[in-house]
């Protein structure tokens, strides 16, 4: 039968364009790449899988398809079917995957790039990102390497950040002083690494993390697709006060069965980036569960604002700016929010030129309980 390869550029992890990056920067590398490992393995066709609207170009020896970008291409059955114009669905196993009735391997570009390392050095490097808040930076690490010291040589601060993920949403959280004990590898793990600061709620971003997966599954398991829609639902609900303790056992338990029993890779690898993160940050999700609290002062369902007495000048400003009528006031008094009718949405602080309306997590500052006369609480 004859045999095809297949490079996929769709497969990227949302905190790891590495393949957009190989074809911006190293594209003749990897289309050498191709040529070898075709030769390894004799296929007689080169193909690649790029992103619905790309326009690069890859020479007449090269069949060129488009589809949607999504990680779980990173699957042949997976692949074939965007190639198709459908879903990405993954095939169980995806080892007798065929495309135009050819037998098809498919590589990564990554993959590609490192058998020609290998040809020229004798060795390859690991294409990794580092993302921090404010930007995005990729470089190329020596497989090998301690994961603390491609770091220190970046000049990346560790020591201060509040969560590390490793891997991205395939990935894992890990504490800063584990950092020296990973070493580069060739796999997804060492896809990324993503800091989050103090200021950051880590619960809030487990929700959006919870949020990707569940975007991410293609929903061909019931496994994946059931236990992604889990974990979204019980972190909204932390960040919305309304979990349970038993909610955080009872991911740990759908957990166990997701990764055993989950079609693809995605699925197998994505409850660890759960799991870690509850386990790392558990007196953040504590605090939102049992004290129905944020302590960074993110989550809004925590959230309410006030007046304060000796600020207010009893201007109305505030009265006529809120569109749930959730104000109490008159000229000279101060003013009074009804928690019972205040949605939080925050016009009542850009309204007061004064600064006397304040968004507070936890104890609230002592207030009048009717309306007074400014000057007189």
């Amino acid at each position: 039968m004859d045999k095809v390869l297949l490079c996929n550029f769709c497969a990227d992890d949302q905190y790891a364009k590495i393949s957009k990056y190989l074809l911006e920067a190293r594209k003749g590398k990897v289309i050498e790449g191709m040529r070898l490992k075709a030769a390894e393995i004799g296929a007689e066709e080169l193909a690649v899988l790029l992103p619905t609207g790309s326009t690069e170009e890859f020479g007449p020896e090269i069949m060129v398809y488009h589809g949607m970008e999504s990680m779980i291409t990173a699957n042949a059955g997976a692949a074939v079917e965007v190639i198709k114009g459908k879903l990405p669905r993954p095939t169980v196993p995806d080892t007798e995957v065929k495309l135009s009735d050819k037998e098809l391997t498919v590589i990564s570009p990554e993959g590609a790039y490192v058998l020609v390392q290998q040809k020229e050095l004798g060795s390859a490097s690991k294409v990794f990102f580092i993302n921090t808040k404010n930007k995005s930076e990729v470089v190329e690490a020596a497989v090998g390497s301690k994961l603390s010291e491609v770091l220190e040589g970046q000049s990346v601060a560790v020591s201060d950040r509040k969560g590390i993920l490793l891997g991205g949403i395939r990935g894992r959280f890990v504490r800063a002083g584990e950092l020296s004990e990973y070493t580069i590898e060739q796999n997804s793990l060492y896809d990324s690494i993503t800091f989050f600061e103090k200021e950051d709620c880590m619960v809030e971003e487990l929700k959006k993390l919870a949020q990707q997966i569940q975007g991410t599954s293609c929903g061909k398991c019931v496994l994946c697709r059931e236990g992604s829609l889990q974990y979204m639902t019980i972190v909204e609900e932390m960040t919305a006060g309304k979990a349970k303790m038993t909610d955080v056992d009872l991911i740990k338990e759908i957990s166990e069965i997701i990764e055993i029993g989950a079609y693809c890779t995605f699925g197998q690898k994505m409850p660890q980036l759960i799991t870690t993160g509850l386990d790392l940050f558990k007196d953040e999700v504590e605090a939102h569960i049992k004290k129905k609290n944020c302590p960074a002062g993110v989550c809004s369902a925590f959230a309410s604002y006030c007046i304060l007495p000796k600020q207010c000048t009893g201007c109305e400003e505030c009265v006529d700016e809120c569109p749930e009528d959730a104000i109490e006031g008159k000229k000279g008094f101060i003013h009074m929010i009804n928690e019972d009718f205040c949605t939080k949405c925050g016009k009542c602080v850009d309204a007061c030129e004064e600064g006397a309306i304040i968004k507070v997590t936890g104890a609230r500052p002592k207030l009048p309980m009717k309306l007074t006369k400014v000057g007189k609480f």
